[in-house]
């Protein structure tokens, strides 16, 4: 199926901002090009995931009715999303989730279930609903959906293990054009990108950074949930009592001026305790022809042999972290030899060609089960009206 499907109709629904929506909207540009008809959509978190879920459905209720396929593609928070796509199960088994982390599937997607106003709220939501809830509505997903689709391969092999729904790989997607950025040796700041939690390990790097005086500065571009934000202003704090303290940028909202970060970097650093099967932020980096230094995380594994497309150090050690800086921030030659490799290995293995062909070889597969589905729905109840709250922000880039 890698050929042109021009009477083909998709509805594709997925995340409205993100490292999981950027990859989503590529996804989506590229779909476009070799399918008749995409219906777009994604779910405005209002209020309850839940509720954002069915107002999302019913506004392409007749996509939802008769669309050939049904692709949905979301991240671990990602939960309005995760409902639509186990909304999806209930009403027909033809169901393509992209699912980016697979792992946990979804944190805490039984908190979708109300909205999140106030304290007692959220101790509702997540001490009661997330830990009842969660692992049935984890496990429909796996086990109703029409295939699931992950951008690892070791990560296709652990789910195949668990569930009897076709699991496929695809690889990353993104732009092969030719990078016009600037040599790793000519640039003057090391980076520090995405979505900032405890698991992407930025303690560890402003550990490190204290104790290191380098020609380089420090770039930190990125947001956490409101969560980690008393954290995260720790880190902050402590880290302007530097000699060379970082320079913090917040979450960067436009997209050009984040690939810039990139592309203009010495060397991209990801000091991660965990990631997903692949890394939106580190496919940049790579792709951009930069210096990598990264631990051993499954992102990283997947594409970087150590001393050869990039650095694979030990986890948690800013010793360890600070010697790699000092060593890469002396010896641009091995910064520009780094990053070469590591552009050449994404075009040889990663790209928006042979993401959609994965996925159409998918579609092909589930559509070979049409006759399968159980349910086709004719009408699907009025959504409740949207509350007035705002949005709580609960996906970066990353």
């Amino acid at each position: 199926m890698n050929g042109s499907t021009h009477g083909m109709s998709l509805l594709a629904i997925g995340p409205r901002s993100g490292g999981v929506g950027a990859v989503f909207t590529g996804t989506v540009a590229a779909l476009r090009e070799r399918v008749g008809s995409i219906d777009e959509r994604r779910p405005v978190e209002e209020g309850s995931a839940a509720v954002a879920a069915v107002r999302c459905l019913w506004g392409c209720r007749r996509s939802v009715r008769g669309a050939n396929i049904a692709h949905v593609e979301f991240g671990s928070n990602d939960i309005a999303v995760f409902w639509c796509a186990w909304l999806l199960t209930l009403l027909r088994r033809d169901v393509v989730a992209v699912i980016h982390d697979p792992a946990p599937v979804a944190h805490s997607p039984g908190a979708g279930l109300i909205a999140r106003r106030g304290i007692w709220h959220r101790r509702v939501a997540y001490l009661l609903l997330a830990p009842l809830l969660g692992p049935r509505l984890k496990k429909r997903i796996l086990l109703r959906s029409g295939a699931i689709v992950v951008l690892g391969r070791p990560a296709r092999d652990a789910l195949q293990t668990v569930t009897p729904v076709p699991v496929r790989y695809a690889p990353h997607g993104l732009d092969l054009a030719p990078s016009a950025a600037p040599a790793p040796s000519l640039c003057d700041y090391v980076l520090f990108a995405g979505y900032i939690g405890p698991n992407k390990g930025l303690d560890t790097l402003i550990e490190a950074w204290s104790a290191l005086s380098l020609p380089l500065r420090l770039v930190i571009a990125g947001a956490a949930d409101r969560d980690f934000e008393g954290w995260v202003s720790e880190l902050r704090e402590r880290s302007q009592t530097f000699a060379n303290p970082p320079e913090w940028r917040g979450y960067v909202r436009d997209e050009g001026e984040f690939t810039r970060l990139f592309e203009h970097a010495a060397i991209v650093v990801m000091p991660y305790r965990s990631s997903s099967p692949a890394s939106g932020i580190l496919v940049r980096a790579m792709a951009a022809g930069r210096c990598v230094i990264a631990t051993p995380v499954p992102a990283a594994e997947a594409l970087i042999e150590d001393r050869r497309e990039g650095c694979i150090l030990e986890g948690e050690n800013p010793a360890v972290l600070a010697r790699a800086l000092e060593e890469l921030a002396a010896a641009p030659a091995e910064r520009d030899r780094l990053g070469h490799a590591a552009a050449q290995r994404v075009r040889e293995e990663l790209g928006w060609e042979r993401q959609v062909n994965a996925l159409f070889d998918t579609y092909a597969l589930v559509g070979d089960h049409r006759d399968d589905i159980l349910a086709r729905v004719h009408s699907l109840p009025a959504p409740p009206v949207a509350p007035d709250q705002r949005r709580d922000r609960s996906a970066h880039q990353g």
